[in-house]
């Protein structure tokens, strides 16, 4: 199991590579935008000044002009710096600055001059005392006002002091929030920053373990699971198989994740002990998707559309779910209480929600703690949001200890994350051992007594026509003793049907060993499901079957031991060559590894394969797949074998071929069941 799931690796290496470093770019964005987010949390302070403004335009000038107006005019032009462009205007212009800003506008056009022309200012004189500076300011960019001020008292204190290095910087820093306002602002950005990589990462992983459903879906659409536990795989034995591979690949991007929270240094995620409880939470998230994948993938027949499903699926138990509790923990909202119960009901089924909120919840504790550190201690009287007795609504959650099951401790979501694994891999197997059809056939009345439909071998008058040796075998059937039966095989009233479809009526019919058994009918005479319930693909409706006394109801897997099948259509798995194929179920039956090749070379070499052994079985002929598929069923010299029609698709030298070698196996002591709808 372990060689096919390599090989199946191995060969597609393009759709591994993407699986494992999409969640590490995923996380790496979201560092990255974490990281760009926690530099522009305070807010630095502004200079009222023109260099926001690329290639500005300002115009100033004297209305009413004297020595004293000219003087500022000057200060005020050598205030402007390089890329910054100062029209002065003459007394005409000055006397009218609207129609200067009107007459500009038109030539700029509206977008630019609203980009560009921002401030101005005229200097008048109004008596032999008094002069008089007038400020201009752009209406739409926010601090145009004080830019306008500050430049006018920068010409002023020049012209003052006679001094033109002088200069006023004039700065706007916001006011620092009260207690209450920044616990707000403290617990919205704390959740935010963990919101941020839990998001980003809970969308990797679920492609990640989305795409893991692709083979198993396909695998189990072409017959090739079925062919294996008929071939001697156990269900629990392929379920195993398959996590420990899925696992061992999924722990390859979660190395590579931490490598890159290590990277980035985010205090969050690293300080202490923290690392260690990303790697924590990732392997239990692991431990609990996939088994939740593989559970899902059995709704599904089509691997693209199983695995797009499955991941919306992911997506919507993920994003969505993460995505409201994060918005109705905003403090702002009072809806604590309605995020605290979302939280508890999406926890329980959904592994990707505890993901989410554990990555959060680690984040959260660690600002929260060192907020908390350097806090006035708790009297119980002022407000201290440190403090649950003292905080109000806007408390500052936190917990020394990161695997507490209190929020913001994560131990909760973890033993989650485990109970999530173990019932997912038991439902998992539940549904692969088809007990809930069991308990059905169990408890559902007796189709025995239900009237079944009408079939083709009824006359015109509805009386069903039984030859005289098929009602001799019937009896015969039913009076043998199956604790010692006479014949190898044995099939009892068996009978299968699909709600009101009856697939197989009632077949009684025993086969002793050594013989070539054919089942002959036209396509859609249920010659395909009679196999399908002989080798257990499906559950028998009623009646029963026995292979040396083993019967297919209660002792499958002891038949399957005897067995060997080749299906009506082939099961083969497409990344893999016929040899490679051939090797495997060699194993599955048994064959001890120093014969192995030699009994390969001869399937081989006998049905015809050499030319097109070591090629992928995709890129066969129908022919040849039928031939592979019937060597498959040769491959451990079992008891008896069960052939769904051999030969189609073969060309009429193999077919001969065949035949013949399949009389030396019968001669071999083997019992052969065909089906066929001609006459061979």
């Amino acid at each position: 199991m372990f060689i096919k799931k390599a090989i199946h690796t191995w060969r597609n290496k393009v759709v591994t590579i993407f699986q494992i470093l999409l969640p590490v770019l995923a996380t790496i964005i979201a560092l990255a935008v974490d990281s760009s987010s926690q530099d522009e949390k305070q807010e630095p302070s502004l200079t009222f000044d023109l260099k926001p403004f690329s290639d500005s335009i300002s115009a100033y000038g004297e209305s009413v002009n004297s020595t004293e107006t000219t003087e500022l005019a000057d200060k005020y032009g050598g205030l402007f710096g390089a890329g910054e462009t100062a029209e002065r205007l003459t007394p005409q212009q000055a006397q009218n600055f609207s129609i200067y800003f009107v007459d500009k506008a038109k030539e700029l056009r509206t977008a630019v001059y609203n980009n560009k022309m921002v401030i101005g200012a005229d200097f008048s004189v109004i008596n032999t005392t008094i002069t008089s500076i007038k400020g201009f300011y752009n209406g739409l960019p926010y601090h145009a006002p004080p830019i306008s001020v500050s430049f006018m008292m920068n010409a002023l204190a020049r012209q003052v002091f006679g001094d033109d290095t002088v200069r006023i910087t004039t700065r706007n820093h916001p006011l620092p929030p009260d207690v209450k306002t920044y616990s707000e602002e403290a617990a919205f950005n704390s959740n935010t920053s963990g919101f941020t990589v839990a998001l980003c990462l809970v969308f990797g992983m679920c492609f990640l373990a989305s795409s893991l459903s692709v083979f198993l879906i396909k695998e189990r659409q072409v017959g090739a699971k079925h062919l294996q536990k008929v071939s001697g795989v156990g269900t629990l034995v392929y379920w195993l198989s398959n996590i420990t591979w899925d696992f061992i690949n999924y722990l390859i991007p979660c190395i590579l994740i931490v490598i890159v929270f290590a990277s980035f240094g985010t205090d969050g995620f690293v300080s202490g002990s923290n690392l260690s409880y990303v790697f924590l939470v990732l392997l239990v998230f692991g431990l609990a998707v996939i088994p939740c994948v593989y559970m899902l993938q059995f709704l599904f027949n089509t691997p693209p559309g199983g695995m797009a499903a499955i991941l919306i699926l992911n997506v919507l138990s993920g994003l969505i779910t993460v995505m409201a509790v994060f918005i109705l923990r905003i403090p702002s909202l009072k809806t604590q209480d309605i995020a605290d119960i979302l939280e508890y009901v999406f926890s329980v089924p959904f592994p990707q929600f505890n993901l989410g909120i554990a990555f959060m919840n680690i984040v959260d504790n660690y600002n929260n703690l060192k907020i908390c550190a350097n806090s006035s201690p708790c009297d119980g009287i002022r407000f201290n949001p440190c403090c649950k007795d003292t905080c109000g609504g806007l408390c500052y959650y936190y917990s020394d200890n990161y695997l507490s099951f209190d929020r913001p401790g994560i131990g909760k979501n973890v033993l989650l994350l485990v109970v999530q694994s173990l019932v997912f891999f038991f439902i998992t197997l539940t549904i692969e051992a088809q007990l809930p059809q069991k308990v059905w056939y169990k408890v559902r009345p007796n189709s025995d007594e239900v009237e079944p439909l009408q079939s083709q071998s009824h006359t015109n008058l509805g009386e069903p026509q039984t030859d005289s040796d098929v009602a001799n075998e019937i009896d015969r059937i039913k009076n043998m003793d199956m604790d010692q039966p006479k014949d190898s095989f044995v099939l009892k009233s068996l009978y299968k049907r699909y709600g009101n479809f009856v697939a197989v009526d009632h077949i009684s019919v025993g086969i002793p060993d050594r013989e070539c058994f054919g089942l002959l009918g036209q396509n859609g005479a249920g010659k395909t499901t009679t196999f399908k319930m002989l080798t257990g693909d499906v559950m028998v409706t009623s009646g029963n079957a026995f292979l040396k006394s083993n019967d297919i109801k209660s002792s499958i897997q002891k038949v399957q031991e005897n067995m060997g099948y080749c299906p009506q259509f082939d099961a083969l798995i497409d990344q893999m060559t016929g040899v490679e194929t051939l090797y495997m179920y060699g194993r599955l039956k048994g064959i001890p590894g120093n014969h192995l090749k030699g009994v390969v070379n001869s399937l081989i070499d006998i049905l015809m394969l050499k030319e097109h052994a070591n090629k992928l079985t995709q890129a066969y002929s129908g022919g040849n797949k039928r031939k592979l598929s019937t060597a498959i069923a040769l491959i451990g010299d079992p008891g008896f074998i069960l052939l769904d029609e051999p030969s189609s698709g073969v060309d009429p030298k193999a077919r001969r071929q065949l035949w013949t070698v399949l009389s030396k196996v019968r001669d071999s002591g083997k019992t052969l069941i065909l089906t066929s709808h001609r006459q061979l």
